[in-house]
């Protein structure tokens, strides 16, 4: 069975927008993961007919991937944030969607901008790419009177996983992290794991969890 889809307050990008332009520099997008196929057919790109750039952020957790999907867009009029809503306890079906769109004012949408480009959300390596082991820091420990240095080796289960999605017209790239808060509070590394607890953040706080 085919989704229901719940098409809710989708503002026309016409009118008085055409009027106002509001351009942005796109960065170079690099360290793509080439088993990351080009979603043509997916909704998210759909919106590319109006926007020059679409940046997702989900959330998994034990329970299940999150209901409420926020997604931050472009377009030469301004920013705009997009929510997929998948919540079957609202809907009463687990076959609904509902994509809502707002406009966001330029200053909120440029704050988080400048947020993910510091933190170098575009040009970062995740936890598919490359090893991040989790070590505490080297401790003497001594045993029948020789010392050894050891290390302990953080492992933890059923953690939250995040996953950022960036889609432009011809680039695609998906950024996948586990536990990345809970990781980087034990060993303070690698760095990527920091950069991406901002971006997390900064979506959180200026577009809702």
């Amino acid at each position: 069975m085919k989704p229901l889809l719940i098409l809710i307050a989708l503002i026309t990008l016409s009118g008085k927008l055409r009027s106002q332009t509001h351009s942005i520099e796109i960065p170079c997008i690099e360290n793509l993961n080439p088993d990351d196929k080009y979603p043509e057919r997916s909704i998210l790109a759909t919106y590319l007919t109006s926007f020059d750039i679409l940046i997702s952020l989900n959330g998994y957790s034990t329970w299940g991937p999150d209901e409420h999907i926020k997604v931050l867009a472009h377009h030469k009029s301004g920013w705009y944030k997009i929510e997929i809503n998948t919540d079957h306890k609202s809907f009463g079906t687990f076959d609904a969607v509902c994509y809502l769109m707002f406009k966001i004012k330029d200053s909120i949408g440029n704050i988080i901008w400048i947020e993910l480009n510091e933190n170098h959300l575009f040009d970062m390596q995740d936890e598919r790419t490359m090893k991040m082991p989790c070590l505490h820091k080297p401790d003497t420990l001594i045993r029948n009177g020789k010392a050894e240095i050891v290390q302990e080796f953080m492992m933890l289960a059923d953690g939250p996983e995040y996953e950022f999605q960036i889609l432009t017209e011809n680039k695609y790239k998906k950024l996948y992290f586990y536990a990345p808060a809970e990781f980087y509070n034990y060993c303070q590394e690698p760095i990527e794991r920091k950069w991406v607890l901002n971006c997390i953040n900064a979506f959180e706080k200026y577009l809702g969890k």
